[in-house]
């Protein structure tokens, strides 16, 4: 018994209409005949193996007959593989949505990431003139005020003027003040403790 090919498959139609006639075995449905206008389909008759193996085909024709479309469909294990497809799809689809939320999810990253960089950057522009007068006030009326103390007075002078600034970050500002280009303010140390006070060749 060899498997069907297009050759056989033609013979085992005839032999199946003229044995059981033109129908589906199941639903007793006739093929639509094509008509001139072809505002009708052609219903077409398969060639089914009864037992699903394409490699059993006897002589006697005992394993064919013919099924309509949707009969075909349902009793066919290519139904399956139409099914196996559909679910892939449905996988692609969940892997395509679960993507899309991905990247949506990076994009809330880069833009909440920016925007705490432009509200940090916005603190920096309030405060750094804030706590440069203040410690230039300051210093205008003592010779010297020790660092972490400064850093502390700055920091809760921002508070008072709506700044949130930390003590540390006001200590980095400091430091910034105390560079050697530009700065306004030096450090000095006197008995192991760490002073700020301003820069004494400024007028120089």
């Amino acid at each position: 018994m060899s498997r069907m090919n297009s050759d056989r498959r033609p013979i085992a139609y005839e032999f199946c209409k003229k044995r059981d006639g033109e129908k589906c075995v199941v639903c007793k449905r006739y093929p639509v005949k094509k008509v001139q206008d072809k505002s009708r389909e052609v219903t077409r008759l398969y060639v089914d193996h009864k037992d699903n193996n394409n490699n059993n085909n006897p002589e006697d024709g005992s394993n064919w007959q013919l099924l309509c479309p949707s009969h075909n469909a349902k009793k066919n294990p290519r139904g399956k593989q139409r099914h196996s497809k559909f679910s892939s799809h449905l996988r692609l689809k969940e892997s395509l949505t679960h993507t899309s939320a991905s990247t949506h999810e990076r994009a809330e990253t880069i833009a909440r990431s920016k925007w705490q960089t432009t509200a940090q950057l916005d603190v920096s522009a309030k405060a750094d003139p804030l706590v440069r007068a203040y410690v230039n006030s300051l210093l205008s009326h003592v010779d010297r005020i020790e660092k972490s103390e400064l850093a502390c007075a700055a920091a809760e002078h921002c508070m008072l003027k709506g700044v949130q600034l930390s003590e540390q970050t006001a200590a980095r500002y400091i430091r910034k003040y105390c560079n050697n280009i530009n700065g306004f303010l030096e450090s000095i140390m006197v008995e192991d403790t760490v002073y700020i006070r301003k820069r004494r060749d400024l007028s120089q």
